[in-house]
């Protein structure tokens, strides 16, 4: 901004000069009086020059600040305090991440019961959430020996069991019952096999993920907090490669934020069918509401 004023300034002296030169050869030529107004306007013209150039060595200073300022290391105790902050709060979520995870194997072993073994429980990986992230009951799972071709993936057993798509729901077909009676198990069997199958699509994230995702968030968040490596450098490199390197991080964030927008979309649905749900196992109510606001004796 600062380089655009000096060339206009230049620009304009220029073109006062010239302005300047030719008056003053037309007024030595002319043999009759100069016009005072005339005169007042060159004066004018001319006062503006010297000002501008009386604030020349201002601009040029402050273009010599601004030129330290973009390439001097920030040395300030204000960064230092806010690099140390963001250094512990990296720490600290790596070091959560950890332990929640390492947490998990204590908390398997309680859900499940000091007498799982893999002989009596063979299929104790297909049980917990720590087999997605990659932190199986039994390192080695006992129905895939070792040596031999996997037939058993624990992970999408799990993802089976925590959607319900396990649970088997009798198909409607033509039966002999009442036809409202049958309508109704129609409404839902069709309820409950399109949660289970939305179930199944939301945790098929985590069997495609495979525990990877935390690795990924752990190496960021170490590599964003590094005092040395990052911080460091933002405080002493030159403010071109700091800016670069800051819109890297920006594009991760829109990466991200486009993902955090599909996960809420999926909680708003997960939500509706929880409501769906509840909606269902309310029907023995509702039916026996109905048959008290019409005077019946109630009906299995």
């Amino acid at each position: 901004m600062r380089l655009h004023y000096l060339k206009k300034f230049f620009i304009l002296l220029g073109a006062a000069s010239l302005v300047s030169l030719v008056s003053m050869s037309n007024v030595k030529a002319d043999t009759t009086p100069p016009n005072p107004d005339y005169l007042a306007l060159i004066e004018q013209h001319t006062n503006n020059i010297l000002q501008r150039v009386n604030d020349l060595p201002t601009y040029l200073q402050n273009l010599a600040q601004m030129a330290i300022a973009f390439t001097t290391p920030d040395t300030s105790d204000t960064t230092a305090k806010i690099q140390g902050n963001f250094t512990q709060l990296g720490n600290l979520l790596n070091q959560n991440l950890t332990t929640q995870i390492t947490m998990q194997q204590q908390l398997n072993a309680d859900l499940l019961g000091p007498n799982t073994t893999r002989t009596t429980m063979p299929y104790a990986n297909d049980l917990i959430y720590s087999t997605v992230l990659g932190q199986p009951f039994f390192p080695t799972d006992p129905r895939n020996p070792p040596g031999k071709t996997p037939t058993t993936n624990p992970i999408y057993n799990y993802i089976k069991n925590s959607s319900g798509i396990g649970i088997s729901h009798l198909q409607p077909s033509t039966w002999n019952g009442p036809l409202l009676e049958q309508q109704k198990y129609q409404n839902y069997y069709n309820t409950v096999m399109a949660i289970e199958s939305f179930n199944a699509f939301v945790l098929s994230n985590q069997y495609a993920d495979g525990g990877q995702l935390n690795n990924l968030q752990q190496t960021l968040i170490a590599q964003a907090t590094d005092p040395q490596n990052w911080l460091g450098q933002v405080a002493s490199e030159n403010i071109g490669f700091v800016l670069r390197q800051i819109l890297l991080y920006q594009s991760q964030m829109f990466v991200l934020l486009t993902q955090l927008v599909q996960t809420e979309k999926q909680i708003a649905t997960a939500a509706v069918m929880t409501n769906s749900l509840l909606i269902l196992n309310n029907q023995q109510n509702e039916n026996m509401l109905i048959t008290k606001a019409q005077g019946v004796r109630p009906t299995a």
